[in-house]
C-alpha cells in the first residue's frame, strides 16, 4: 500500500507539491435533501430500525462517514409507548 501511495504522490521521482486552493468566496451553502422511504409499499420491513440501528449507532456512523446530519421523522420514528 505504501508503494502505491508513494507512486501516486510522485511523478518521475519528483514529489508533487500539494494543491493550493483559493479562499472561499461568499457565504457558506447548506444543502438539504429529503428522502422518502416506501413504508406503504413494504410494511413488513423496519426501515427506521435499520437506519437508526442499535442505540442509534448506525445513524451516528453514517453521519460521521458522510458529514451529513440524519433525521428520521414521521410515522414509525418514535417509540411505541404500548411496548
Amino acid at each position: 500500500i505504501n508503494k502505491v501511495r508513494q507512486n501516486l504522490f510522485q511523478i518521475n521521482g519528483v514529489e508533487k507539491k500539494p494543491l493550493a486552493l483559493p479562499e472561499a468566496d461568499g457565504p457558506a451553502v447548506s444543502r438539504q435533501e429529503k428522502v422518502y422511504v416506501p413504508v406503504d409499499e413494504h410494511p413488513e420491513y423496519n426501515f427506521v430500525g435499520r437506519i437508526l440501528g442499535p442505540r442509534g449507532m448506525t445513524a451516528k456512523q453514517l453521519e460521521q462517514e458522510t458529514g451529513c446530519k440524519i433525521m428520521v421523522r414521521g410515522r414509525g420514528s418514535m417509540r411505541d409507548k404500548k411496548k
